[in-house]
């Protein structure tokens, strides 16, 4: 109980000397005085609070005889700072009101506001190296002065923080160990000072409008975000600095802003920046005041108007629910429409009294304005063409009705597509797939001079199942994003449409090569990009080039339908979960993509077993049969019949000749042969 006492003695004494200072500060306080008074009454209350905690274990844990050493100390101290406090605040709200009054003395008419304005929020830093920086600055001259605790700092830089700069690690879970990571990661002020410098060279390259005032504010707005980040970073522009500047903009300037700069300089002397730069902005100013291009008319006053009638007809009160499903479509978007036999689609449509052409009401097909036609050229919608059937109704009134076309109204065109799968229709499986009618199967293709259709018989229909996926490309923030993309094993380069490359932010680099696709059309390729792919757990990556177009193909498939009565096995993952839901494709996978992401071998007999299996299930519900087989195992082959075994094994195993490749069956290797042809030089790697 003595140390205790002695602990507390030397709280309290030390609260007492802390009083005495306050107490000289209030005697021999002055007018200079008032700017550390707010301060100083702030840690008055931390000290009244201390007190009141140090009573407070006095009260409760000294006895009666030991609290008598107190008592006249704790009623001295009471005293002391009740004044203090009364003297303190009295000071404050003097020099405060003081103030207030100087303040509404030098600004006269000032409102005080009575709204309350938005809270700033903290500013964010994705990875990005040539804003970290600016995100340096701004942070630290915020938080830094809020008398924040580690703990507080911690968490507002962690949430300040996204994309890949949220992925930093450190050792310690503390502010400045989070910091100092970030400043090791993403302060390269070399790179950072050479992105800027090499931005401000690629100026030349920009193409601009003398006419347009936004590319001039554009083009004044790049230089200013420069230079004003090389000036963070210590980076002060000099006299030859300025002329070389001024020569780089001068260069993508149009003749008459260099006609009208070169009227503003009255010397030879060399120009500086900043009135360089005063001149661009008003020259923006002057281009926005112009009258845009579209109000400029020429009107000849000298020739009397000319009167003419017409009437103005609007389709805003018109109805654009589907005739159908009442959905809030078209008719010819409708998947209910789309999915019936074409007999019933034609009924469907004279019932309604709609064009045959554009599928809509009001007119008929000799008044109908729309451009789109189907592809036999007749005049009705490709939702009606009949294969191999002529309707002679149609006909009739396709062969009376002009070709009145126009851009006024857009028909999406019906495209059915090839491929691998074939149902005959003389065998039926009740556990086959049910796929979408492919009674017009089209490729399209714009070839000079030439119109291609391609149309499937009746007696065998193509049903379509294209090698879809779901892919994750990252972005230029390090994030995946899923895309739906098309492997194509006849490709020999990987495509990729060019708004996808837009919302991926990835950089484009310039090349030039020319694609040839059907009928020997040629689209001509400008960018590309270099992407990273990979599957859903991250098992699979690979850097992948792909060339930017503007549109790949078609909806895949273009019909939506039913696997609902399909039984998939529980340990198949679908590589496009959606395959049979019609939607657009994001890119294109390359042939030699497309072989190496196919589904690898066995490693034991019991596992390739099971493939074999499930191969032969998911098969014979495409109806297909599989004849020739071999393998390196004669477990393997047990099951299947003699007549579709490729070989049989046998003591005297002789080669087998399997697609130009020679192998023996008990063995894992191929055999094959190739001839080099002789060079100087010494091989040291070749590819087969």
């Amino acid at each position: 109980m003595a140390k205790g006492v002695k602990i507390l003695e030397r709280k309290f004494c030390d609260i007492e000397k802390r009083l005495s200072g306050f107490i000289a500060f209030v005697d021999t306080f002055v007018e200079d005085d008032k700017e550390v008074l707010s301060f100083k009454l702030s840690q008055f209350d931390r000290l009244n609070a201390k007190y009141e905690s140090v009573k407070g274990e006095i009260f409760t844990s000294l006895s009666d005889g030991e609290f008598q050493n107190f008592d006249g100390k704790i009623t001295t101290c009471n005293e002391h700072i009740e004044k203090l406090e009364v003297r303190l605040k009295s000071l404050n709200l003097k020099y405060s009101k003081n103030n207030n009054e100087t303040g509404s003395n030098a600004v006269s008419n000032v409102i005080k506001p009575c709204f309350r304005l938005p809270e700033l929020s903290l500013p964010q830093f994705n990875g990005d190296i040539e804003t970290w920086f600016i995100f340096k600055e701004q942070f630290k001259e915020i938080i830094e002065n809020c008398g924040l605790n580690d703990k507080q700092k911690l968490q507002y830089l962690q949430s300040c923080l996204i994309g890949i700069a949220k992925h930093v690690q450190t050792v310690d879970d503390t502010y400045d160990s989070l910091f100092l990571a970030l400043e090791q990661r993403f302060e390269n002020k070399r790179l950072i000072i050479n992105k800027h410098i090499n931005a401000l060279l690629m100026l030349k390259y920009e193409k601009f409008r003398g006419d347009s005032n936004v590319e001039l504010r554009n083009l004044v707005d790049t230089c200013t975000k420069h230079l004003r980040a090389l000036k963070l970073l210590k980076i002060e522009h000099n006299t030859f600095s300025e002329l070389l500047l001024i020569q780089l903009v001068m260069q993508v300037l149009d003749t008459e802003t260099k006609r009208l700069f070169e009227m503003t300089l009255e010397s030879t002397d060399i120009p500086k920046w900043d009135d360089f730069l005063a001149f661009l902005n008003k020259r923006c100013l002057f281009l926005e005041n112009l009258p845009s291009a579209g109000t400029k008319g020429k009107q000849n006053f000298k020739d009397s108007p000319r009167h003419k009638s017409f009437i103005l007809h609007t389709d805003a009160n018109v109805d654009k629910k589907c005739k159908l499903c009442s959905l809030n479509h078209d008719l010819y978007n409708c998947d209910k429409f789309k999915n019936m036999p074409v007999r019933e689609r034609y009924n469907i449509v004279k019932s309604l009294n709609l064009c045959l052409k554009c599928l809509k009401p009001n007119h008929k097909v000799s008044q109908c304005r729309s451009k789109h036609i189907c592809f036999c050229k007749k005049n009705h919608n490709q939702l009606l063409h009949f294969v191999n059937v002529k309707n002679q109704e149609m006909q009739n009134c396709e062969s009376s009705q002009p070709d009145t076309r126009r851009q006024d109204d857009v028909i999406e065109p019906i495209c059915f597509q090839n491929s691998s799968i074939k149902n005959n229709q003389n065998k039926t499986d009740r556990n086959s797939f049910n796929f979408p009618s492919a009674q017009s199967n089209i490729v399209q293709g714009q070839v000079s001079g030439v119109n291609m259709s391609i149309s499937a018989s009746q007696k065998h229909k193509n049903d379509i199942i294209l090698s879809t996926c779901i892919i994750y490309v990252e972005n230029s923030v390090g994030e995946k994003v899923p895309l739906r993309v098309l492997a194509d094993s006849g490709s020999q380069v990987s495509l990729l449409r060019s708004s996808t490359a837009d919302f991926l932010n990835l950089r484009k680099l310039k090349t030039d090569m020319s694609v040839s696709g059907l009928g020997g059309s040629n689209v001509n390729i400008k960018s590309k990009i270099k992407g990273v792919i990979s599957n859903g757990s991250g098992s699979y990556k690979r850097v992948v080039d792909f060339h930017v177009v503007p549109k790949i193909t078609n909806m895949i498939p273009v019909n939506s339908f039913d696997i609902s009565h399909i039984v998939f096995p529980s340990n198949v993952h679908l590589a496009d979960p959606t395959f049979n839901t019609s939607n657009s494709i994001d890119a294109l996978l390359s042939a030699d993509i497309f072989f190496d992401i196919l589904k690898d071998g066995a490693d034991d007999i019991t596992t390739a077993k099971e493939m074999q299996r499930q191969l032969i299930g998911l098969m014979k519900e495409g109806c297909f049969h599989l004849y020739k087989w071999s393998a390196n195992s004669e477990e393997l082959l047990k099951d299947v019949p003699t007549e579709n075994k490729e070989f049989l094994f046998n003591e005297n195993d002789e080669l087998v000749k399997t697609l130009g490749l020679s192998w023996r069956p008990r063995e894992v290797t191929f055999m094959y042969q190739m001839n080099l042809q002789e060079v100087p030089v010494t091989i040291t790697k070749r590819t087969v």
